[in-house]
């Protein structure tokens, strides 16, 4: 069968949805939600305060964001499905390493290896790989690989604190690596041909368009010369520092407020399937308006939940916030990822989307001791929040300031 036939193209994408779908999910095990569920034995057992476990913790996770701006850009060179395995491989040596991590310098390896693993590099693989291939249905493609994220957050916890308890700890981490490495052989079958499509074939009339008038793809370079990239990159940071900052401090959120923490870890099953809703319903949208006419109107939903939380002391408030905030959580990377695509083309997608990736993992580093800062100095939750909520709104503006100049020309650089 010819590469170029549709039906031999139709099975590649069929198998690249399956593919950025397993590593979306296989990300999951580097993400705060899952690392931290085992963050109170590694602290007992390295004896560790909660300040010097938050700071190996942001140490791991700023080092992770420094090196994705190297790494990031290699999936342009590298075939897909051998990054994807390196990817992999990258966070499994992290859980074979964990239980050997006697002393906070090991710690502080092990945390970056998981970090730099979970949330960088299989996250970036899968939404780089989709929005490569796809073009017509880029969005649809992203929503059902992003998937991976809620469906993660849903499963793992409790399977793993139920195998925790009847094996431990320890045979969880190793267990996990075992996985993770299997996995391998069938990401490289999954992922192979994807490096096989002509840039830009089969994307909608409105982003052809744009491609068309358009001299050359961006690079990096290009994108740091762009004055619309720094007007954008608050919206790029914001939802990772507000809701990194606020989930590390629940505990300190539900005292102020006098509510039961088991309220607040039950609300996030909330906060999972409002995402999963956004995942799915913003495909269509971006493949109707395009990802650049949406991004300055995607935080909206985390600023009223961040408003709706600081003016309500009823526990139930939590559902309206957990259900906006997850909602943003949802639309988010595809969004991105689409306007990354469609502002300066795919030719250098890895390496522009690795910048915006690196800033968004730098910006969850810096929130948790922030808040922690604030709130040991006197500042209420709510006040945090309000602050939060009005950086949204700036962002927003900035956003469309940024989507609105130039819109007809959109690689034009001042």
């Amino acid at each position: 069968m010819s590469t170029s036939s549709p039906i031999f193209r139709k099975n590649i994408a069929r198998r690249l949805l399956v593919f950025g779908f397993l590593l979306t999910l296989l990300s999951g095990f580097g993400q705060t939600f899952f690392i931290g569920l085992f963050s109170a034995e590694l602290r007992e057992s390295l004896e560790l305060s909660d300040g010097a476990f938050g700071m190996a913790y942001s140490f791991a996770t700023l080092t992770s964001a420094i090196c994705m701006l190297w790494a990031g850009g290699l999936i342009d060179r590298i075939a897909v499905p051998l990054y994807a395995a390196g990817s992999v491989g990258v966070l499994a040596a992290g859980y074979l390493l964990l239980p050997l991590a006697g002393n906070v310098f090991l710690l502080m390896i092990v945390l970056f290896l998981l970090r730099f693993g979970g949330q960088g590099l299989l996250s970036h693989t899968a939404v780089t790989s989709i929005a490569g291939f796809f073009g017509r249905a880029r969005g649809k493609a992203l929503s059902f690989a992003l998937l991976g994220h809620p469906i993660g957050e849903a499963i793992l916890p409790s399977i793993t604190v139920l195998l925790a308890t009847t094996a431990g700890w320890r045979f969880v981490w190793i267990l996990t690596a075992t996985l993770l490495l299997l996995t391998c052989p069938l990401l490289l079958y999954l992922g192979s041909g994807t490096s096989a499509p002509t840039p830009h074939q089969g994307i909608t009339d409105n982003v052809k368009e744009v491609i068309q008038r358009r001299s050359h793809d961006g690079s990096r370079r290009d994108v740091l010369r762009d004055r619309r990239f720094y007007l954008l990159l608050p919206t790029l940071l914001t939802p990772g520092f507000v809701l990194t900052g606020l989930f590390i401090h629940q505990s300190r959120l539900m005292e102020q407020k006098g509510w039961d923490l088991s309220w607040f870890a039950a609300s996030f099953v909330i906060f999972a399937a409002t995402q999963a809703v956004g995942m799915l319903s913003v495909g269509s949208l971006i493949d109707r308006l395009t990802g650049t006419r949406l991004m300055p109107f995607y935080l909206v939903p985390l600023g009223l939940a961040c408003v709706a939380l600081s003016l309500s002391n009823d526990s139930l408030v939590l559902i309206p916030f957990m259900a906006g905030a997850g909602l943003t959580a949802g639309v988010g990377t595809s969004i991105v990822t689409a306007m990354w695509a469609e502002t300066y083309g795919l030719t250098h997608l890895g390496a522009i989307r690795a910048l915006g990736t690196s800033g968004m993992i730098f910006s969850t580093a810096l929130s948790p001791p922030l808040f922690g800062w604030l709130i040991e100095h006197g500042a209420r939750v709510v006040s945090i929040l309000i602050v939060c909520a009005i950086s949204i709104a700036i962002a927003s503006t900035l956003a469309r300031i940024a989507t609105k100049s130039k819109a007809r020309n959109p690689l034009r650089l001042s």
